[in-house]
């Protein structure tokens, strides 16, 4: 959403109507699988410690098959709305490997190439 309509986004950054929280709540894409077309919503993360739960974003998150992909310093990882409401969350310890979500199909070569830019990007993050 940020993307594609920075104008709006600017001048609601701090408006706190009914609306406004609805379009910065929107998801980041919209992603559908190719082999039975079902849909999803994608929210990517940026933490550079990878660590992600439900008390980031709340039980009224209104994307109930939304997925959370986590970008940090070591990883790529995902995990499924649901699986938050189910009291799981991403840590350190994490093996949620985004090459290896079922949601998408990956080129593990591509992943590393992705993880290898997260790296580099972390370097400069305090």
């Amino acid at each position: 959403m940020d993307r594609t309509m920075p104008t709006i986004m600017d001048n609601i950054k701090f408006l706190n109507s009914d609306i406004a929280r609805k379009i910065r709540s929107t998801p980041d894409f919209v992603v559908q699988d190719a082999t039975n077309g079902d849909l999803f919503y994608v929210e990517v993360k940026y933490r550079k410690n990878g660590n992600f739960s439900l008390e980031e974003i709340g039980v009224d998150f209104p994307y109930k098959n939304a997925i959370f992909i986590v970008v940090s310093k070591n990883d790529i990882q995902w995990i499924a709305f649901e699986h938050l409401l189910a009291g799981q969350y991403l840590g350190e310890k994490s093996i949620r490997h985004i090459e290896n979500c079922p949601h998408f199909r990956l080129d593990g070569a591509i992943v590393a190439e992705y993880k290898e830019y997260a790296r580099n990007f972390f370097s400069n993050v305090d």
